[in-house]
């Protein structure tokens, strides 16, 4: 999947400092545009991501999302499907 920009985005997350792109290009993305919210009180960043044709038809088929977090945590997430 390829991050996609969105009319609703407030920023860039870039890498924090000493973030290494020859580590870790398997991960296909090193700076993000996200939409800075707040809900219940507590910040969010949201961010959009699209399938590329192949993945559209492995999930259609039954596949699975897939993600990976750097590090030894993993913090709340929440996926959904937007239109």
């Amino acid at each position: 999947m390829k991050i996609s920009g969105h009319k609703s985005n407030t920023r860039v997350l870039n890498p924090p400092k000493g973030y290494k792109i020859e580590d870790h290009r398997e991960l296909h993305i090193h700076a993000a545009p996200v939409t800075d919210l707040t809900i219940d009180d507590k910040p969010v960043i949201l961010t959009f991501w699209k399938p590329s044709e192949d993945e559209l038809q492995k999930l259609v088929a039954g596949g699975l999302v897939a993600v990976f977090v750097v590090g030894t945590t993993m913090p709340p997430l929440s996926l959904a499907v937007q239109p």
